[in-house]
């Protein structure tokens, strides 16, 4: 996987949008739902194999699962060391 820039801002602005489409959304775990439709819409239109679809959605679900961790881990704390040797190399940006 390629690294990714991920911040609370580009969340609260993610957030913000489907907040705006729906307003079930400020649950952030039905803003979720929206979310993995949402990789699910565009794993159907940009991968032509079922079977390539498949890995590709058990890989981002085992990178969920590794940002999940990671952030669970340290709540409130910045994240100055990240083992990057799983899926890609994510970093958090933490400027909001």
């Amino acid at each position: 996987m390629e690294q990714i820039n991920l911040s609370q801002s580009l969340v609260n602005q993610l957030l913000s949008v489907l907040k705006e489409h729906d307003r079930q959304c400020e649950n952030e775990l039905v803003a979720s739902q929206y979310m993995a439709a949402v990789i699910g819409f565009i794993a159907s239109r940009s991968i032509s194999g079922l079977k390539d679809r498949k890995t590709f959605i058990a890989e981002l679900s085992a990178f969920i699962q590794y940002v999940a961790h990671d952030i669970g881990k340290d709540a409130g704390h910045k994240s100055s060391e990240i083992n990057d040797s799983a899926f890609g190399i994510w970093k958090p940006d933490n400027d909001g």
